[in-house]
C-alpha cells in the first residue's frame, strides 16, 4: 500500500448584517492521490481488500445563514454540497473497472440542517434541529450500478440549563436524538453473505438507533 497524499483548498467568507443576520459561505476541495479503500466487489472473485485509488477529488460549497429573531429566538440553517469522485480509471478486478467520474460510496451530496433555539428565561436553552441527509452508493458499488442507501430525516430536541456557580460555571442538559423514530440507515455495504446467504451477494446496511435520551453535567472552573 502507498501512504496517501492530498492537497486541501479553501476559500470563504463570513459577513454580518445589521446586529441580526449572519451569513457564511466557503468554497472546498480536497485532490487526494493514493486514497486507501476497502472494496467489495460484485464480480467472479467477490474479493474485499484495502486498495490505493489513484486520484479521487471531494469538492463542493457550504453555506450558513444565522438569524437572531428576538432575544428569545434564533435560528441557523446550514447546507452542505459535496461533489466526490474517483478520477482515474481503476481496476477492482478483470472484470471490474471504476470509470473516471464515479461518485466515492458513502458520501451524500445534499446535507441540509435546521435549528431553532429557544430562549424562556435566563439560564434556559430549548433546541429543536432538523437533519436531511441525501442518498449515498452502497461500498462495494464503486461502479454506481446499484440502487442507493436510502436518504433520511431526523429530528433532535435538546434542553440545557447553566448558571455561575461560586468558582465557575454549572452546565446541564438533556437530549432527544431521533424524537420521531424514523426507522433509516447511516451505512451500507455490498459484500458476500457466507453465513446465511450460501455465498450470495447482498446489501448490508447499519441501522441508526431509534429515540435515544442523553443526559449530561458539566462543571467549568473559571476562577475564584
Amino acid at each position: 500500500m502507498k501512504p496517501v497524499k492530498s492537497r486541501n483548498y479553501e476559500i470563504g467568507t463570513k459577513n454580518r448584517i445589521g446586529t441580526r443576520h449572519e451569513v457564511q459561505l466557503a468554497l472546498f476541495r480536497a485532490d487526494v492521490r493514493d486514497e486507501i479503500f476497502f472494496t467489495c466487489i460484485i464480480c467472479d472473485g467477490n474479493d474485499g481488500q484495502n486498495r490505493n485509488i489513484d486520484k479521487s477529488r471531494r469538492q463542493g460549497i457550504e453555506a450558513t445563514l444565522k438569524e437572531r429573531i428576538s432575544k428569545y429566538f434564533d435560528a441557523t440553517v446550514n447546507y452542505t454540497y459535496t461533489e466526490a469522485q474517483i478520477l482515474t480509471a481503476t481496476s477492482l478486478s478483470p472484470t471490474k473497472v471504476v470509470s473516471p467520474g464515479s461518485t466515492l460510496p458513502l458520501v451524500p451530496k445534499h446535507r441540509l440542517g435546521v435549528t431553532g433555539n429557544l430562549y424562556p428565561v435566563p439560564g434556559w436553552t430549548v433546541s429543536l434541529t432538523g437533519l436531511y441527509v441525501s442518498t449515498q452508493f452502497f461500498l462495494g458499488d464503486e461502479a454506481n450500478v446499484q440502487p442507493r442507501l436510502p436518504g433520511y430525516f431526523r429530528m433532535d430536541a435538546r434542553v440545557a440549563y447553566e448558571r455561575s456557580v461560586p468558582g465557575g460555571l454549572l452546565r446541564v442538559f438533556l437530549m432527544l436524538n431521533n424524537i420521531l423514530d424514523q426507522k433509516y440507515s447511516t451505512s451500507g455495504i455490498i459484500a458476500r453473505n457466507d453465513l446465511t446467504g450460501g455465498g450470495a451477494i447482498e446489501r448490508f446496511v447499519v441501522p441508526a438507533p431509534g429515540i435515544a435520551i442523553y443526559g449530561g453535567l458539566s462543571y467549568t472552573f473559571t476562577g475564584l
